[in-house]
């Protein structure tokens, strides 16, 4: 350390060279794992509560969709961190008692791992930067909670034969209580900013009619293969890929439905790409009758018994209906009212952003000009024609509030697409070097909409491959 200082003329002597580096040492690490380190974003999955708050442990409202009952999901993101940060990635993991689907019923592709009772969601994203301490910013449109419940369950013997058998019994208290896992991934960062979302739905709904099954009759064996009882003409009627069984151990099954002319049905069962089981419908009731089986693999069934239990629905593909939606008719109450005007509180926060960054693309670029801040627009705010926002958001909201509040294609939610159709159609404008068009850019007539704009898609992997950890 001297022979440094003194090549650099330094007057020190060598007594001050050691705690000089010491406390350069000091410094470095304070910056880096220190308290002097710049604090990282820290980000938030928050739920719409059906009083119009966003908050990480929610009670959404039950909707009856044909047979089926929905809970709804509306996702933000809320920044409590010191940094700014735009999330690109949303990890949810839902206990395999329940399910993920859009808006149109279709159910979201999920990973499930051997040894865990959560099914995991991959969502890419499309949201704006979030920055520190701003307002929840809207993810996801509508997502669907559904209960995957059912009254058999499933396991495979050593020989690889699906066997069925009655769900053991469930207390509904412990179903309704259905925790939510998340973490988000950003671009700059391979750290997962991780949490819980909490859903409280009510359990009285959730209860699971026990299965019934007859006493099944002796086996019997015959060589070269059972000779199967008279069926007429069968067509194809479903395929479906189904998960049954202990969460801990699930069975992936495949089956194949075909369908009579009376009515009669003959499933045939896969199990590890090979057809292991026929079930038996004779009289088009929906009660297996039969059962046909391989019990050693080598593609000939030898094996049947008779049996009586009805078909378990998830040998079916899910039928997927689409809520009915509500009527863009139906006259506010004072709370709608005040809740809709309301700037900071009510829809309109959702595309003060929006509007702020289609106002700033149209102007031209400029070199003297104050760059827009990502997030600036929510401290600013938007004047709303009519009058000042109606202050006293303290009225309880009515059940037709809150239906037309959370209905994201008739409600005032609406209005936060509409404006980033047009700021999509800026920005693509700017892109492609067509400022005139840009400048010029008209609010292009709306469009009757059939239903919500998903923002998140979900993340599809080839077979065989695992997202990364």
């Amino acid at each position: 350390m001297s022979y440094i200082l003194k090549r650099l003329g330094s007057g020190f002597s060598p007594v001050w060279s050691i705690p000089l580096l010491i406390l350069g040492l000091l410094i470095g690490a304070a910056y880096w794992i220190g308290p002097l380190r710049p604090l990282p974003p820290e980000l938030r999955l928050l739920a719409l509560q059906p009083d119009g708050t966003f908050t990480d442990s929610i009670t959404p409202a039950p909707q009856q969709v044909g047979g089926d009952i929905r809970f709804p999901l509306v996702l933000a993101a809320q920044n409590v961190g010191f940094a700014a940060a735009q999330p690109a990635v949303l990890d949810l993991s839902v206990p395999l008692g329940f399910r993920l689907v859009d808006r149109d019923g279709q159910e979201l592709p999920q990973e499930i791992a051997v040894g865990t009772p959560l099914g995991r969601y991959r969502l890419g994203l499309s949201a704006a930067t979030l920055v520190p301490g701003g307002v929840p910013e809207l993810l996801l449109d509508t997502l669907w909670l559904e209960p995957d419940l059912s009254s058999y369950t499933c396991a495979v013997l050593t020989d690889g034969v699906p066997e069925f058998q009655p769900r053991p019994p469930v207390n509904p208290a412990l179903l309704g209580k259905v925790d939510v896992f998340y973490s988000f991934l950003t671009p700059d960062t391979d750290a997962r900013q991780a949490g819980l979302l909490r859903v409280r739905v009510d359990s009285t709904l959730l209860r699971v009619p026990p299965a019934v099954m007859g006493e099944p009759g002796p086996p019997m064996l015959e060589e070269p293969a059972i000779e199967l009882p008279p069926l007429d003409a069968l067509y194809q009627l479903a395929m479906s890929e189904a998960t049954c069984g202990d969460p801990q151990q699930p069975v992936q099954l495949q089956s194949v439905v075909y369908q009579s002319d009376d009515g009669g049905r003959f499933i045939v069962l896969y199990h590890e790409g090979a057809p292991r089981k026929y079930l038996i419908d004779m009289n088009a009731d929906s009660i297996v009758e039969r059962e046909v089986w391989d019990p050693d693999g080598d593609g000939s069934f030898e094996a049947t018994r008779t049996t009586r239990y009805a078909i378990p629905g998830f040998l079916f593909p899910r039928r997927v209906e689409t809520p009915a939606l509500a009527a863009d008719t139906m006259p506010p109450d004072p709370a709608f009212l005040a809740l809709y005007a309301d700037t900071a509180r009510g829809p309109f926060r959702f595309f003060m952003a929006q509007q702020q960054r289609l106002a700033a693309a149209q102007r031209p670029p400029s070199s003297t000009a104050p760059q827009a801040t990502p997030g600036a627009a929510a401290s600013s705010p938007v004047a709303i024609p009519g009058g000042a926002p109606i202050p006293g958001d303290t009225t309880p909201p009515s059940p037709a509030f809150l239906t037309l509040y959370a209905d994201t294609a008739a409600g005032p939610f609406r209005f936060a697409r509409y404006e980033q159709q047009v700021a999509d159609s800026v920005a693509a404008a700017i892109a492609s070097g067509d400022t005139a068009t840009a400048d010029s850019a008209e609010a292009p007539a709306r469009p009757r909409q059939t239903g919500p704009r998903i923002l998140g898609t979900p993340i599809e992997y080839p077979p065989g491959t695992r997202p990364p950890d």
